[in-house]
């Protein structure tokens, strides 16, 4: 089986949990984009207390491949990171 194969297969399996509305498999360029935010983001106070670092999202974009999905209201978070 294929690399491209395994991806589509993965990416069927993703939009198949109750509550994926729609899924991205994110290029090199749309990951740098979403660090570069983040990074932003970061610079600003959380709560009013201290900068925040968002090691999910850091985690994600260093991944060899990573997918953005939108959800809706049926589908139920894991009590633990979804990483």
């Amino acid at each position: 089986m294929g690399e491209k194969n395994r991806i589509k297969d993965a990416l069927e399996f993703i939009s198949s949990v109750n509550g994926i509305k729609k899924l991205k498999l994110l290029s090199k360029q749309e990951k740098e984009e979403v660090l570069r935010y983040e990074r932003e983001a970061e610079k600003r106070c959380l709560m009013g207390l201290m900068p925040g670092v968002n090691q999910g999202v850091r985690e994600a974009v260093s991944r060899t491949y990573t997918v953005a999905a939108l959800t809706t209201d049926e589908f139920e978070w894991p009590k633990k990171g979804t990483i």
